[in-house]
């Protein structure tokens, strides 16, 4: 059975640094090689994003994967 991995406050932080920088979900999940539906049903599951998508995510915003899963208290965006 596959477990559920749930981060509180994760998906707040990621809205957090999709409006902070500038681009629309629609264009993150492009740059990330993903259909903003994958996005917004993880987001709406509670499902993390695997690993390649939150590294990539990170690239393209320039957020800190520390600070998405809640290991910082502030963005460095």
């Amino acid at each position: 059975m596959k477990k559920r991995i749930l981060i509180e406050g994760f998906w707040d932080r990621v809205d957090s640094v999709c409006y902070k920088s500038g681009l629309s979900k629609t264009e993150i999940a492009r740059r990330i090689g993903c259909h903003r539906k994958t996005l917004m049903q993880n987001q709406m599951n509670g499902a993390m994003m695997n690993s390649e998508y939150l590294a990539k995510f990170c690239a393209v915003t320039g957020a800190s994967a520390d600070y998405l899963l809640g290991l910082k208290k502030e963005a460095t965006i």
